[in-house]
């Protein structure tokens, strides 16, 4: 058996950045990319560059990206709404990580209706795998479920502050402390910049340490089933709820809506 890998979905805090990482043990490794349905999602970044009114300067979006989307995303991403980047008090000229996610719907005739969806901004990742399920809870059926708290530093290193569990198993943790430990310490950002000096940024990550035993035809319905409710699809087939912007602990807050 080999671990699931990691399934990322977007969640809303206020002050600081949160995502949802989920790490299964039993299943095979399949990825969305080798699943032939549609609509195509995919995820996104773009690192943007702000006057300390909140104006984009300039905006690069994922160099691995064909030209036209790149072109797409950027003229969107120039539309929205950036506060002016302060910290403590101060405001001037800001560098922020934008995390997106786009979803391409074919149309008749040929080509595909693009939309994007704001996820939350912040430092930029360098890598993210996931913590490792550790071999005795794996062994004693054990899960958890638990948040961990920490600090990107200016450096680009993380942190750890804290681990809250949610699911009351403070007294047989079996290595999910020492896992989840060795994972941020392994972390590396992009730390966001004010005055062009980086600063810290807090975030707040969920984690699911779950046993399954989904099987590959299952996650590929799980798959599809996510892109096509996800809110790019929404958008991409014109069928949009309001967007909400992520608020956290960064010098930048962001409204997609313009």
């Amino acid at each position: 058996m080999r671990p699931a890998g990691v399934a990322y979905t977007p969640g809303r805090a206020k002050g600081a950045v949160l995502m949802r990482i989920v790490i299964g043990w039993g299943l095979l490794l399949v990825s969305a990319a080798t699943i032939a349905a549609e609509p195509v999602t995919f995820k996104a970044g773009a690192k943007v560059e702000l006057d300390a009114a909140g104006k984009p300067m300039q905006i690069e979006v994922s160099p691995d990206l064909p030209p036209p989307v790149r072109q797409f995303i950027e003229r969107k991403v120039a539309n929205w709404h950036f506060s002016p980047p302060t910290r403590d008090g101060k405001v001037a000229t800001g560098v922020t990580y934008l995390s997106l996610g786009a979803c391409a719907i074919p149309v008749d005739g040929g080509g595909y209706r693009l939309a994007v969806d704001f996820k939350g901004n912040g430092p930029q990742v360098e890598r993210m795998l996931a913590p490792y399920y550790p071999v005795q809870a794996r062994r004693a059926g054990r899960e958890a479920t638990l948040v961990a708290k920490y600090i990107v530093e200016t450096d680009g290193s993380a942190t750890l502050q804290a681990i809250d569990y949610t699911d009351g198993i403070r007294d047989q943790r079996d290595g999910f402390d020492a896992a989840v430990q060795a994972w941020v310490e392994a972390l590396h950002y992009q730390p966001e910049q004010l005055d062009g000096r980086p600063v810290r940024t807090q975030l707040k990550v969920p984690i699911d340490f779950v046993l399954t035993s989904k099987g590959r035809a299952e996650l590929q319905r799980d798959i599809k089933t996510r892109a096509q409710h996800s809110p790019e699809c929404r958008l991409a087939a014109a069928d949009a709820g309001a967007l909400e912007p992520i608020v956290m602990d960064s010098p930048v807050q962001v409204d997609p809506t313009g």
